[in-house]
This record gives C-alpha cells, sequence and structure tokens, in this order.
C-alpha cells in the first residue's frame, strides 16, 4: 500500500469526532471526483462529524447528491470574470458564509495559495494540508497542520488518500460514492442502457485540448468495437469534434442524448465500460467503479492515473509526459494508435 512509510505522525493524532469539517477542493472537475474517494472514508470513519465542500459553482459535479455531505459554492464566473470589484466580493461572501459556519477543521486537498487564504481568513483554527511537494505558491506556512509525503510522483487518487488516512491515524481505502437520484432521473438512465453500451468519450475541456485524440482515431475504434455496443458521449465544448466525427461516420453513430451530470454518471455506473483521454469523465467513471481504458496522451501517468491502472495506454515517445498546451505535434496522440484501444477495449470486456 502507498501509505507504508509514507506518514509522518504529529504528537498528537487529530481528533474529528463531533467537530465541523470543510473539505476544500475547488476545481477542476476531475480533480474534485479525484479527492471523493479520499473524503468519503473520512465521512464513514467519523460519523458524528459535519463535512460541509467548498467548491467552485462549475466544479460541483456529483457532490450535491452524495448523503450526508453540506456545499458552499464559490462562483467561477466571478473569480474568473476579469472584474477586481467582482472578485473581491465574491471573496468576500465566501469568506463570510464560511466564518458563518464556524467550522472547527479545515483540510485542504487543493493546495495553494488560493484555498489557503480562504480559509485562514475565514478564521477556521486548524487548518491542514500538505507538506512542501504536496502545496503550491507557499499555501503550507497558511496551515497549522502539514502532511509530508516521502514520495509525491504518486496518483492524486493516493495522495489525497493519504491525507486522509494520516488525519484518521489509520490506513483507509478508498469508497466508491453511492449517488441519490431522483425517480425520473433513474428513469432517463435506465433509457440508455438498453443495452448496457461501451461509451466512447472523444472530448476534453477547452484547457486540456492537448489531450484530444485525433477523430479518425475515434471513428476506428467505434467501428471496430460494434460488438460492445458503442456510442459516443459529448460535453458542453465538444462540438468540433462531434462534427468531424459526424462527417466521417455519418448516420451509423449512435450517441447518448445530452445528460445532467448526475445522470451522465448512472448511466456510466452501469455501462460496460468507458474508453476517454485523462479528463473529466474518465475520473468520474474510476470512481463509479466503472471499467476504463485511459488514453493518458501527455498527461503524467504516475501522477494522472485512474484508481484502476489496468488498461491505462502510455503512448512510448521520448517527450511524454509534458505540459505544453500549446504543443501543434502531439506525437504523443498519433503515437497511440486505434488498434491498440481496440485491443485494450477487448482485453477488458472479453469476447463477446
Amino acid at each position: 500500500m502507498i501509505l507504508k512509510g509514507m506518514i509522518r505522525r504529529g504528537d498528537d493524532a487529530m481528533e474529528l469526532d463531533g467537530k465541523k469539517v470543510l473539505v476544500v477542493r475547488l476545481s477542476a472537475l476531475g480533480d474534485v471526483f479525484r479527492t471523493v474517494p479520499a473524503v468519503l472514508p473520512l465521512m464513514t470513519r467519523f460519523q458524528r462529524t459535519s463535512f460541509t465542500w467548498l467548491v467552485e459553482n462549475s466544479s460541483m459535479g456529483i457532490l450535491s447528491r452524495i448523503p450526508g455531505l453540506d456545499l458552499i459554492e464559490m462562483k467561477r464566473e466571478e473569480v474568473k470574470s476579469g472584474s477586481l470589484s467582482r472578485v473581491v466580493r465574491e471573496w468576500k461572501r465566501v469568506v463570510r458564509v464560511v466564518r458563518e459556519g464556524r467550522f472547527d477543521v479545515a483540510i485542504d486537498y487543493h493546495g495553494v495559495m488560493k484555498s489557503a487564504l480562504l480559509v485562514k481568513a475565514a478564521g477556521i483554527p486548524v487548518r491542514v494540508g500538505y507538506e512542501r511537494g504536496g502545496s503550491k505558491e507557499g499555501s503550507r506556512w497558511l496551515l497549522t497542520h502539514r502532511f509530508a509525503m516521502k514520495d509525491h510522483r504518486v496518483s492524486r487518487y493516493e495522495r489525497n488518500l493519504a491525507l486522509s488516512s494520516w488525519i484518521a491515524g489509520e490506513e483507509l481505502s478508498p469508497i466508491y460514492p453511492d449517488l441519490s437520484l431522483s425517480d425520473e432521473e433513474n428513469d432517463q438512465a435506465t433509457g440508455c442502457l438498453t443495452p448496457p453500451p461501451l461509451i466512447l468519450f472523444p472530448g476534453t475541456s477547452y484547457f486540456g485540448r492537448n489531450k484530444r485524440w485525433p477523430a479518425e482515431y475515434w471513428a476506428y475504434v467505434y467501428r471496430q468495437t460494434e460488438a460492445h455496443h458503442p456510442v459516443f458521449a459529448f460535453g458542453p465544448q465538444d462540438d468540433a469534434i462531434r462534427h468531424q466525427l459526424t462527417s466521417i461516420l455519418g448516420s451509423e453513430m449512435r450517441c447518448l442524448p445530452r445528460l445532467p451530470l448526475v445522470v451522465f454518471a448512472a448511466v456510466l455506473r452501469k455501462a460496460r465500460g468507458l474508453v476517454a483521454c485523462d479528463t473529466g469523465p474518465l475520473h468520474l467513471a474510476s470512481i463509479l467503479g466503472t471499467p476504463t481504458v485511459a488514453l493518458m496522451g501527455p498527461s503524467d501517468p504516475q501522477l494522472a492515473a485512474p484508481l484502476s491502472q489496468k488498461h491505462m495506454v502510455v503512448p512510448n515517445v521520448p517527450c511524454a509526459p509534458c505540459r505544453i498546451r500549446s504543443c501543434q505535434v502531439l506525437i504523443c496522440q498519433t503515437a497511440t494508435t486505434p488498434s491498440r484501444i481496440v485491443k485494450e477495449v477487448d482485453l477488458m470486456l472479453g469476447p463477446v
């Protein structure tokens, strides 16, 4: 287990029973997903403790459907507005709401100056997070308790779970979320599961555009996995690749309808599997226990690995991993051949 030999305990174990705890992971959507399996074991371990999550509204995702978890939303459209007055007004509002919550402990999984400043300004007396290597921008100096790992070259799932285990004083295991859906939402999800599909998710956010795999490769995988009932799913920023795939596949292309994220999560949970790049839906499937084929492209396979790394495809090119989002060459993508992905799908799902 990754935890062994990596925890440096303080003199006193942290006591959370009966306390009010603020969890801080503001964004992005995939990173919020990767924090969920570390927070749920704490909620299970400390059942007399109140847990609230501070998160940007654009990254709330499925958090509102996790039983027993309260939320404080930060409006991303305000903090990214470019208007100093709007940014300051939103910061003051969030600090006031957090202060009114009278939290005893803040757990900062985000590890940046923004997250550390928010909980410091709100006057939370115990502020827990990462030591150097797990935190950035000097944010560790605003913490009262700092967790040091010997090796930070581990997946974000493992790092988050290690912090939770350090807080609990015992080795914790990740827990998959149990989502609360309405009857209407369950019916909507069920309508997409006849038969259970293999979901192909070719999109990324604009910020992660260097992770996009060529449309013609996705079309090849779609045609070669017909026996597994493939369907495409697209996000709100995926119109360009949707149009490219439509021009290649025409009327034969099957797609999921646009679904609310929580309904998409319910479909993912019962799907045969998911093929995706290193993006939010990959990590959503990962925390739901859905089999995944992960196209890592330029992403670091140690840091960005899904919970299950069994079918993680890493390109064999000298420049990967990298963080050059403006790269125009992307040999890490073209080197990941579609035939290899089809092979991974067959290995994952078995013969039909």
